[in-house]
């Protein structure tokens, strides 16, 4: 965990120092589709971010990062998708990778809430708990695919 949390506050400062409008919870939950277009909900997270940081979280998640199962077809396609629209990227994948254990943000939440800190009840209580196990298991994951992300992103985008 101190390892997680080292390289994701290394990402959250490393990265180029670029401020776009975000939604920050882009997870494909928050995402309709009418036909092949895109119609995004649940915009109470929307604030100013980081479109670095924002697109390689979901590239992550949309590649399956939540599962514990990253297919890194998909990875690359949404990096490539979003290099297409906006031009050339220009990062320190090693420093920018990091991101990908901003799962600590929903452990810390949930680790709160089985504690009863956050919630009172014995059914939010149990989801929590169930939440810190999935979330750990989430971390240990990306901490096993995270040197091949970073050795496939700088050999493709260096």
């Amino acid at each position: 965990m101190y390892h997680a949390s080292e390289e994701y506050n290394a990402a959250m400062k490393g990265a180029p120092q670029i401020t776009c409008i975000s939604d920050g919870d882009m997870d494909s939950k928050n995402v309709l589709w009418e036909g092949t277009e895109p119609v995004i909900i649940d915009l109470e997270s929307l604030d100013y971010g980081n479109p670095y940081l924002e697109m390689f979280r979901l590239a992550l998640s949309w590649a399956g990062d939540v599962v514990c199962d990253l297919n890194f077809d998909r990875f690359h396609a949404f990096i490539e998708a979003y290099r297409l629209e906006y031009g050339k990227l220009s990062a320190d994948w090693r420093v920018l990778s990091g991101i990908g254990y901003s799962w600590l943000d929903w452990l810390d939440y949930n680790v709160r809430r089985a504690l009863l800190l956050e919630c009172s009840s014995p059914q939010e209580r149990k989801m929590g708990i169930e939440q810190v196990h999935e979330t750990i298991h989430r971390i240990v994951y990306y901490h096993s695919v995270q040197e091949e992300i970073i050795v496939q992103m700088s050999s493709l985008y260096s």
